[in-house]
């Protein structure tokens, strides 16, 4: 005998899922990988410009002392020194004798001492930084200048209405002299 047949039974539908290959899911990684680069760039660059803000401040802030200390110190009265013209010439002009071991301990007794004295005027001009400077022929035989003068900030006006060629007087402060260079003083005024 046969058994009897089994109602058909019903066949799960299974449904077939094709599995796509992986460039979405490497793309998804990608974005957010992609993303957090940015993020991590964006915020070295923001906290880079926070800390360039903060030196640019400060070196404000310290311009802007060191400039109130200058304004101070010139309103300070100045007290102008002796020194004659012919006293330095005798050292450090073109034409002397003297070595620089003799001109180095010679200028300790200048050295910020200020002066008043009267030359020819070479040239006025303005340097990259925006100061004002005279370069003035004291000796006859000086090929260009003897004395280079900084003015302050406020001689501008009275530094563009001198010609090459002018008697200038002027007071300023000594700095610095050199063997093949001119005299440097700085602080400069043009009193005419």
């Amino acid at each position: 005998m046969n058994p009897p047949p089994r109602p058909h039974a019903p066949q799960p539908h299974v449904v077939v899922v094709q599995h796509k290959s992986g460039c979405g899911t490497a793309a998804i990684v990608l974005g957010i990988f992609a993303g957090v680069i940015v993020l991590l760039i964006g915020g070295c660059f923001a906290l880079g410009l926070g800390a360039a803000g903060g030196i640019a401040r400060q070196a404000s802030e310290e311009q802007t002392a060191r400039d109130a200390q200058e304004k101070a110190e010139l309103a300070k009265p100045v007290k102008v020194s002796t020194i004659p013209w012919s006293e330095v010439a005798a050292v450090y002009a073109v034409g002397s004798t003297a070595t620089d071991l003799t001109r180095e301990e010679r200028w300790k007794d200048y050295k910020g001492k200020t002066i008043w004295w009267t030359g020819t005027l070479v040239d006025a001009t303005k340097d990259f930084r925006g100061q004002y400077k005279l370069s003035v022929r004291h000796q006859p035989n000086t090929l260009t200048s003897d004395v280079i003068v900084t003015l302050r900030d406020d001689q501008g006006p009275p530094a563009a209405a001198l010609r090459k060629g002018d008697n200038v007087t002027y007071q300023a402060r000594l700095v610095s002299w050199g063997s093949l260079l001119p005299i440097t003083a700085d602080n400069g005024v043009v009193i005419r």
